[in-house]
Order: structure tokens, then sequence, then C-alpha cells
């Protein structure tokens, strides 16, 4: 074989070499692009869309007082706004146990007087367990963080507050 015809098969292989990956390149290009603006738009139909709930009036007043100091404490809440159908309440704190500091918590739901709104609406919760009459309270640490969703006429709710105990 010739050098003169080896050059020139060495010089048309490295062309469609290099051809060959520009194509790819600029094809590669497009399938990406192609693809990332599809993911958006199936990320768009998945993620459902979250509505905001405001929160309630100021003139909603909420206290959380001891009645068993670290042990028992009364959730009030007083100016319920008119309409109002429901309040979840949602209580965090943190517990020693065994010599470890653990998030412990209550829930539950106030009985709404919709006789008169300005009525105090209350419950004593127990900062632990209990069972069969039997109460196992828990060693609380710090401050309790207070969540109320109200629920009425008005749609949904929030309150959020940090009491010391």
């Amino acid at each position: 074989m010739n050098m003169d015809a080896l050059k020139n098969k060495n010089v048309v292989i490295t062309g469609v070499v290099i051809i060959a990956l520009i194509a790819s390149g600029v094809l590669l290009t497009q399938l990406n692009k192609d693809g990332s603006e599809t993911k958006v738009k199936r990320d768009q139909t998945i993620l459902p869309e979250i509505e905001a709930i405001p929160t309630v009036d100021a003139s909603v007043k909420v206290e959380l007082k001891q009645v068993v100091p670290m042990k028992e404490v009364n959730l009030i809440v007083t100016n319920v706004p008119e309409g109002t159908e429901s309040i979840d309440y949602s209580i965090t704190y943190d517990a020693e146990v065994d010599g470890e500091i653990v998030p412990k918590g209550a829930i539950g739901s106030l009985d709404v007087d919709t006789k008169k709104w300005t009525a105090k609406n209350s419950r004593v919760i127990i900062l632990g367990t209990e069972s069969s009459g039997a109460k196992k309270y828990d060693k609380v640490v710090g401050a309790a963080t207070v969540e109320l969703k109200f629920q009425g006429s008005y749609g949904a709710k929030l309150y959020k507050g940090e009491f010391e105990l």
C-alpha cells in the first residue's frame, strides 16, 4: 500500500470520527433539552398545589396554664372566631427519658361553645400518658409549642405559639 493512500485513508477516518462526535454532541444536547422540558411538565402535574392556610385573627387569645406543675396543663382559647365548628390542637415539648432528650406531645380537639363565641374553650392535658386511670408523667424540659387549627364557616385558620412551662 502506498503511503499517500494510507495518509488519505487516515484523514478520511479522522474526518468521519470528528463529524460523528459533532453529530453525537448535537443529538445529546437536543435530547437533554427536550428531556428537561418534559421533566418540568411531568413534575408540575405530579406535585399537588398547596394552598397556604391563613393565621387566626390576633383577637384570639391562647393560654397554656399549669394545673400540676410540669405534669398537667390547661389549654385555654378565648375570643374564638364566630362560625368556628372545631379546634384541633397539637402540643409538642421535649422530655428527658433515660438521660436523653426526646420529642413528646399531645394531640386532640377542644369542645367549641357555639352558643357564646367569647366563651373560654379549654381542656386539661396530661404531659405524659394515662391508662386505666394510672398517670405516667413525662419529665418536661423547656418550653412547649402549641399549634391550633380552627375550622369553620370561614374555612381553616392556624395559630402557633410557644409557652414556658
